[in-house]
């Protein structure tokens, strides 16, 4: 069955620091999602990304989940292998806000 989970997260904490992207905190991200798959036994992507709102802008990173064939499984777990890495994302860089998209959903998790 065809499902798809994508994480959005920034690398600037709160809505004031003057963080630009690091090449570090790719690595960071990196090394989060590739701890969960080594002991977890799955597959994801990762990639830069830049965000646009008003007042303002920021790098992050863009992860992407699916029900890949070798690693099958239910979308219910892939929403919480989602939710499980954004949050893990959210905490690490001090996010406000991580917006996960799901194949038949979007979720914001907030600090508040």
């Amino acid at each position: 069955e065809t499902f798809n989970a994508t994480i959005y997260c920034g690398f600037k904490p709160g809505y004031k620091s003057m963080v630009k992207f690091s090449e570090d905190c790719l690595l960071e991200a990196e090394a989060i999602c590739q701890k969960y798959c080594d002991e977890n036994g799955y597959g994801l992507t990762i990639e830069p990304t830049r965000f646009i709102y008003k007042d303002g802008n920021e790098d992050g990173v863009k992860v992407g989940l699916i029900n890949y064939p070798r690693f099958p499984r239910k979308p219910i777990e892939i929403k919480n292998i989602a939710l499980f890495l954004a949050n893990e994302l959210k905490e690490h860089f001090k996010q406000e806000r991580v917006s996960i998209v799901f194949t038949d959903e979007t979720i914001m998790l907030g600090s508040k």
